[in-house]
Parts: C-alpha cells; structure tokens; sequence
C-alpha cells in the first residue's frame, strides 16, 4: 500500500523533470554595450526574468538565457529590440527596457525602434527629443509633416507658431 501511494508522486516528479528548457547565449561587442542595454541595472534584468519566465545570466559581454524555447525566443528579441535601439544612437534607461518588454511580452506591432524614429531636433548642441509612446511617435510625424508643410526642419517658438496661426486664418 505505501509503494502504491509513491509510485504516482514518482512518475508525477519524472514527467516534471522532462520538461524542455533551452539555453541560448547572446554575444555583444563589449560589456559596456551590453550593460547599456539594461542600463547597468539588475534590476531591469530580474524584471525581464519574472515577466518571461526565463532565467538571466549575465558576464562580461554575453547574456545566456534559459528556459522554455518560446520564451527564451521572447527574451532574444528584447534584447534585438534594445541593441537596435542603441544602435540608433538611444540612451536606454528604464522606461525604454520596460517599453520593449512589454511590447514583446504583448506581441504588439510596433518596436523601440518604430518609436525612436520619430524624434524632434531642438538644437545642435542638445540631444534629440524622442517620442516615449506609439501615440506620441504618430502625432509627432504628423506634427513634423505640418511643420515641413511650412517649410521648416526644427521645432519653432510657441510665439511664431501663434502669429503663423493668426495669419492663416486672416
């Protein structure tokens, strides 16, 4: 009677076991590159590990990901997103990891970069102003398309923009 009561915890513990977990490992130019992606906090790496259900090691230049394959496929496109993104010349911080990994966790259309392309150039000497959101990105290349309407490159002075909007309508 006791080996009858064991025997089912036995083929349930063996059949848990045989679970497939995949390990994958990314290589980046240098560790610099790749602690820029995660903007050298821990934090954000754990973030992705709950919300993927992958487990994260990260030395030197590399991160290996491991668990189920789907979601370590998942974990690999953030980090595709996030290297695009830097490659574009973006300062990932916080808010633009936890972007791109809810937009893989959600499967939605629009990527980092879809996003950081839309971005406004103040000044020479400042960094450009990039859109945060899909829907600041849209009314942004609308707002730009307006403004090329007009013939100009740059944001203008809230000032110019208001004496233009007197004269149109007059």
């Amino acid at each position: 009677m006791g080996a009858g009561v064991w025997f089912p915890l036995a083929l349930e513990f063996v059949a848990a076991a045989t679970i497939m977990t995949e390990s994958r490992t990314l290589q980046f130019d240098s560790p610099r590159a790749l602690q820029s992606l995660y903007a050298n906090d821990i934090k954000l790496l754990k973030n992705l590990e709950d919300s993927l259900g992958v487990k994260v090691t990260t030395r030197e230049g590399w991160v290996r990901l491991e668990g189920d394959p789907s979601r370590v496929d998942k974990a690999q496109q953030v980090f595709q997103q996030l290297e695009q993104a830097r490659q574009r010349g973006v300062d990932i911080q916080k808010h633009e990891f936890n972007y791109t990994l809810r937009a893989v966790s959600e499967e939605r259309d629009e990527t980092l970069g879809d996003i950081v392309s839309a971005k406004i150039v103040t000044s020479s000497r400042k960094p450009p102003v990039v859109a945060r959101s899909a829907n600041s990105a849209h009314t942004w290349k609308r707002f730009r398309s307006m403004t090329l309407f007009l013939g100009l490159d740059r944001l203008v002075p809230a000032k110019l923009i208001s004496q233009l909007r007197w004269q149109w309508r007059h």
